[in-house]
Formats: C-alpha cells, structure tokens, sequence
C-alpha cells in the first residue's frame, strides 16, 4: 500500500533518485524493512503524477465543453504525460524532473500494452500541444493536424489503459 513519503515528494525524488536502483542497494545490505517503504514511498509519488494526469483530464473535457480549444489540446495533451511520468516512474524507478521528460514520454515500459502506438500518440499529442501553447497564426488551416475532441479521446483511452497497467502489473490502485 502506497504511503507518504516523511520527506517531501521533490526531496524524495532528489534523495533516492532512481528508486529501482536504490532499493536495490538496499536489499544486498539486508535492509529489506527499509526497502519495502521505499518501494511504497515511490508508489505514492507515482500514483501522485497519475491524480494530476486525472485533473488535466478534467480540464480537458472542460474546455472541449466551453470550447476553448488552445487549452483543450493544453490539457489533454498533459493528461496524457503525467499519466506516461506515473507508469514510467514506477516501472523505471526513474523520470527527469526537467524539461528533457517532455522526449521520453512516449518511451513506455516494453511490458505496456502497445508502447509503440500509445508512443506514436503521445507525440503527436504534444506536437498539439505545441502549437496551441505557442503558435500565434491567424489563419485557421492546417494549423492543428487532429480534431480537439480526438485529443481529450486518445488522453482518455490512454489514462485508462496506464490506470489497467498500474493495477495489474504493479497492484496500484489509481
């Protein structure tokens, strides 16, 4: 069962860094007590990225309601990654806390059901992402490449799948 770190989530993530390795470490010193909390420390901040990943999702489907569409692909497209930061962190034991994350969020566990696809997704949702967050055209053609609707879709089914992937490989209950 995932529990709170006594430390803050951030000093967590900078104290053990790859939670994998580190416990890992642990465990050949015998400390099999210590290894387990960290191993539900980790759990918890990755289930963290995965409740944050949920409220983009939120958002998403608001905007797409009050068609707001620049930050309807804004927030699917971040539902979508922290959903990715959560299955790679406990799968990996590692994610960057800097702006290099945003490449590897489409580099999912080979053990993810269809990684290539889902990957094949995720950038395509950011490239959205991009455009809405930073390109100022006038005109309206060609500017996105999928419908606002297909984006909050795809970040949908994808938090579904990752919330079955947490569940059924790692026994997380999102």
């Amino acid at each position: 069962m995932p529990k709170v770190p006594p430390i803050s989530e951030v000093e967590f993530l900078h104290a053990v860094q790859n939670h994998r390795e580190f416990r890992n470490k642990l465990a050949k010193l015998g400390l099999v007590v210590a290894d387990a909390k960290i191993k539900e420390y980790a759990h918890f901040v990755g289930l963290r990225w995965f409740k944050l990943a949920a409220a983009h999702l939120r958002e998403a489907k608001r905007s797409l309601k009050n068609r707001s569409n620049r930050t309807t692909y804004s927030r699917a497209y971040y539902a979508a990654y922290n959903a990715s930061k959560a299955v790679r962190y406990v799968s990996t034991g590692f994610v960057s806390l800097k702006a290099d994350d945003h490449q590897r969020a489409s580099e999912l566990p080979g053990d993810f059901p269809d990684p290539v696809n889902w990957g094949l997704k995720i950038t395509k949702l950011y490239e959205q992402r991009l455009r809405a967050d930073y390109d100022n055209w006038g005109g309206k053609h060609g500017q996105f490449r999928i419908k606002a609707k297909d984006c909050v879709v795809s970040a949908a089914t994808f938090l579904r799948v990752c919330k079955a992937y947490l569940r059924d490989k790692h026994g997380l209950t999102p």
